[in-house]
């Protein structure tokens, strides 16, 4: 009965963790400063990042779903426009921090939220 229990139990833990592999990544969240990200202009457009001098940059996509925050990822959503006027209206640049989340593999921009890296 014990061998039966181990064997059980045994089985029970590799069927988990065959599993816990098959999980996708459904987003990518990259942490910017505000100079190295050109915002989108329009609801749908692109995002441009500037990676490292030698990298270039990488372009992701903007669509309708896409959703802004201002403040955290709890925050309520805003529209592009709030987003931008906000920052506009920002006066220490330097501190805030941009977060962009995108889904791997097509490169569409999920969300994006601005908040003060300020300590």
């Amino acid at each position: 009965m014990t061998n039966l229990r181990l064997i059980f139990i045994a089985l029970t833990l590799i069927l988990s963790g065959s599993a816990f592999g098959a999980l996708d990544r459904v987003e990518e969240i990259l942490e910017l400063e505000l100079s190295d990200v050109r915002l989108p202009a329009h609801e749908v457009d692109r995002v441009v990042i500037s990676q490292c001098e030698e990298c270039g940059s990488l372009a992701l996509n903007v669509s309708a779903a896409t959703e802004y925050r201002i403040g955290g990822f709890e925050a309520e959503k805003v529209s592009l426009q709030e987003l931008r006027a906000a920052i506009r209206k920002t006066r220490r640049k330097s501190e805030l921090l941009v977060y962009v989340g995108y889904a791997p593999g097509t490169n569409v921009v999920t969300r994006i939220v601005v908040s003060s890296g300020a300590k």
